[in-house]
């Protein structure tokens, strides 16, 4: 039932000049006109890789588990692929531009882009933590998940089994690369410190709301709280896992940290002003 349920999800979302990328294989791998296109179409493989991003997230042969799977489906095909994706993209972007092109075949940009779903899928579970403690009602130009007459405080629930969905992703595709350990520790620093800085944000809104106390205004809370909601989750994991996917020294993103740091400062400040102005119904993080 879910092989068709998936197929009527591919139909839909997958144009038809990405869909040779959802027949490649190993044997693939060492042609050399394929490995071209491939490096040359990377965020289109990565789009096309959504589907598998899915199936791996949760376990499909217990037929027991057949409706809560169902669910957890009509959860992903709800909030992705077609809309803004940030984590990913930066991630295969990186990954392209720091892999050797030898190495870039197409079971290694396979894996890269199965991690970078996993990364993708993760922050989608941060927008919907969001989208409830803020009580929106829509994301992306679609009514919030928690909006939704079936669902409500359950997508609670949606938003954990789509955070440990991604674990489950990266431990089934890169758990035979030597720098899986770091990939893993990376990935629960990555949930840590971007849920600390919701928490944070959370707390620092009723404090101004309620009490007007302005030390949550300053400058060096603002920094602090955008390392943690923006920095990490843009410009400290992806480049980060990229780096251990490619096996490289991290000394490589140590050198190159003030930069991340003041893009993290002024994607920030230019989200604020979106979200103020005319673009409200494109909420990022």
């Amino acid at each position: 039932m879910h092989r068709l349920c998936i197929k009527r999800y591919r139909n839909t979302l997958i144009p038809l000049r990405e869909a040779w990328y959802s027949k490649t294989s190993s044997t693939f791998g060492n042609d050399e006109k394929t490995r071209n296109l491939v490096y040359k179409d990377a965020l289109e493989m990565l789009r096309s890789h959504f589907e598998f991003a899915v199936r791996d997230s949760v376990p499909r042969k217990n037929a027991e588990l057949y409706e809560a799977v169902k669910h957890f489906d009509d959860l992903c095909y709800h909030v992705g692929p077609k809309r803004l994706v940030y984590t990913s993209d930066i991630l295969m972007i990186s990954y392209k531009s720091l892999e050797q092109p030898k190495n870039l075949t197409v079971d290694n940009l396979r894996r890269a882009a199965m991690l970078s779903w996993a990364f993708e899928n993760a922050t989608t579970g941060f927008f919907l933590a969001d989208d409830i403690t803020d009580s929106n009602t829509v994301r992306w130009n679609m009514p919030c998940w928690h909006t939704l007459p079936h669902i409500g405080l359950r997508a609670l629930v949606d938003l954990r089994l789509l955070t440990m969905g991604s674990s489950q992703i990266i431990r089934k595709h890169l758990k035979d690369l030597p720098t899986y350990i770091h990939l893993q520790t990376l990935f629960n620093q990555f949930l840590y410190v971007t849920f600390l800085g919701q928490s944070s944000d959370l707390y620092s809104s009723s404090l101004f709301k309620n009490y007007r106390d302005d030390s949550s205004l300053s400058m060096s809370h603002y920094r602090a709280l955008t390392k943690m909601k923006v920095g990490f989750p843009l410009y400290v994991a992806p480049p980060l896992a990229a780096i251990y996917l490619a096996n490289l020294d991290p000394e490589i993103y140590t050198r190159s940290k003030h930069i991340f740091d003041n893009l993290a400062i002024h994607r920030q400040a230019q989200v604020s002003i979106l979200v103020r102005t005319f673009y409200t119904r494109v909420l990022v993080l």
